[in-house]
C-alpha cells in the first residue's frame, strides 16, 4: 500500500489567530477563587471567520461567572468574525474544588473557519493547608488521679469487663 500525501488549496484567504488565557493569580489558597483574562486576537489582514473559543476547565475547579457571559454551557464563547486587527476579551472566574490534586490545569482553544487553532494551558498551584497547631501539654509533676482497680464485689453490677486484681494504672485495656 502506498501513501501519498494530499494537498488541499482554498481560495479562502487565512486569518491568524493570537490566543491568551491568563490566570489572576499563580498560586491560590484551598477553596479560593481565580479569575482568567481571555483574549482572542486577530493578528491578519484577513477577517477571522466564524470564530469562537472554548475553555475546558479542570476537574478541580468549579465555574463561577463570565463577562461577557458564555454563548453556552459556561464553557463556549461564539465571537463571529473577527476583523482584522481586532481583539476579544473575557473575564472567567472559578473556585477551587478541594482535592488532593496541587495545581489547577485548563486548557482553552480558539478556531476560525479560516484559521488554525490557537490553544493556551494555564497552571495555577494550590497551597497546601497550614498545618493546625498542636496545643501545648503542661508537664504535670505529680499525677492527677491514680485508679486502683478491684475486683468487683457481688454486691456491685459491673457491665463492662472485669478489671484485673493486680494495682495499676489501665487505660483501653492497656497499662500504662
Amino acid at each position: 500500500l502506498l501513501s501519498v500525501p494530499l494537498l488541499v488549496f482554498s481560495a479562502t484567504a487565512s486569518c491568524t489567530l493570537s490566543f491568551t488565557v491568563t490566570p489572576s493569580k499563580t498560586s491560590i489558597e484551598p477553596g479560593e477563587a481565580v479569575s482568567y483574562a481571555v483574549k482572542l486576537k486577530n493578528t491578519s489582514k484577513t477577517a477571522c471567520k466564524s470564530a469562537s473559543y472554548s475553555m475546558y476547565y479542570a476537574a478541580n475547579e468549579s465555574f463561577v461567572s463570565a463577562l461577557p457571559k458564555a454563548t453556552a454551557k459556561n464553557y463556549y464563547w461564539n465571537i463571529g468574525n473577527l476583523a482584522s486587527g481586532k481583539e476579544y476579551s473575557t473575564t472567567i472566574v472559578t473556585k477551587h474544588v478541594p482535592s488532593s490534586a496541587a495545581t489547577i490545569v485548563n486548557q482553552a482553544c480558539a478556531t476560525a473557519d479560516n484559521a488554525m487553532d490557537a490553544c493556551d494551558r494555564t497552571v495555577v498551584s494550590i497551597s497546601a493547608p497550614a498545618p493546625l497547631p498542636v496545643p501545648a501539654i503542661p508537664l504535670v509533676e505529680e499525677p492527677i488521679a491514680v485508679i486502683v482497680p478491684t475486683a468487683p464485689t457481688s454486691a456491685t453490677p459491673v457491665s463492662v469487663p472485669q478489671l484485673p486484681k493486680e494495682a495499676g494504672v489501665w487505660v483501653w485495656d492497656s497499662p500504662i
